[in-house]
């Protein structure tokens, strides 16, 4: 393997056998340029990431199914937020208490 820190040399070679790309091209997503090479064997967490990935892909569909019900905490949130943002307006302007439609308009803005 090459050390990026030092460029020195262990017994990884850098190359595939046609000379061009970098070994762990092919199974990794690395560019040609490599600033060091990946030894597959030497990497103990690789058969706890393929668990971990297979895992993942069965839960897409559950995790892109549309739920029947929107999501009440974030209604409630958005709901909250408005009526703080307009109840005021809504109020002065029940009660007349702006003297043009453009103050009311800039009160609201």
């Amino acid at each position: 393997m090459i050390s990026p820190e030092n460029n020195s040399t262990t017994d990884i070679p850098n190359k595939n056998s046609n000379g061009t790309d970098p070994i762990d091209r092919q199974w990794g997503a690395f560019t040609q340029v490599a600033p060091w090479v990946l030894d597959q064997q030497k990497i103990s967490w690789q058969p706890q990431a393929e668990a971990l990935r297979i895992s993942a892909q069965r839960e897409i569909p559950v995790l892109t199914k549309p739920s029947r019900l929107p999501p009440v905490a974030r209604l409630v949130v958005v709901m909250w937020v408005l009526a703080r943002a307009l109840l005021p307006w809504f109020v002065k302007t029940r009660r007349n208490k702006f003297s043009s439609a453009e103050d009311s308009r800039a009160f609201v803005s």
